[in-house]
């Protein structure tokens, strides 16, 4: 017997867009080529047709990317000023994002939206990204 797959309504990645998301995970990592290093966060869409599709968002620790950080935090908890945090604390928290395509260098599209803009849930997220 053979199966009859629907394939009409998947999705290959997120769109473009503004999105309310939950923390659902996180990994501290290393780039690889700069040795700085990051949290790999992973956020789930909570509203609208992409609701469940994953985003993910690599924040730096140190450096001029350390801003990145803040802003990311603050939007998900406004008690948070800087300094020290556990990223446990954030898991299950929700903010907004923006997020927008783009291409490897070739033009080949990649596959993973960059975060452009984070946000409280209740305001809409609009604040570039410090890089």
């Amino acid at each position: 017997m053979k199966l009859k797959p629907d394939y009409s309504e998947i999705i290959d990645h997120v769109q473009p867009g503004n999105y309310v998301v939950q923390i659902v995970d996180y990994e501290e990592r290393t780039a690889k080529a700069t040795k700085t290093p990051y949290v790999a966060w992973t956020l789930s869409i909570l509203e609208g047709e992409m609701t469940g599709q994953l985003i993910f968002h690599n924040t730096p620790l140190s450096g001029k990317g350390a801003g990145i950080l803040k802003q990311f935090l603050q939007a998900a908890d406004a008690s948070y000023k800087e300094g020290p945090f556990d990223p446990e604390k954030y898991l299950d928290l929700t903010l907004r994002v923006v997020v927008k395509s783009r291409s490897y260098s070739d033009g080949t599209p990649n596959p993973f939206p960059k975060v452009v803009a984070v946000g409280r849930i209740n305001q809409q997220a609009t604040l570039p990204l410090e890089e």
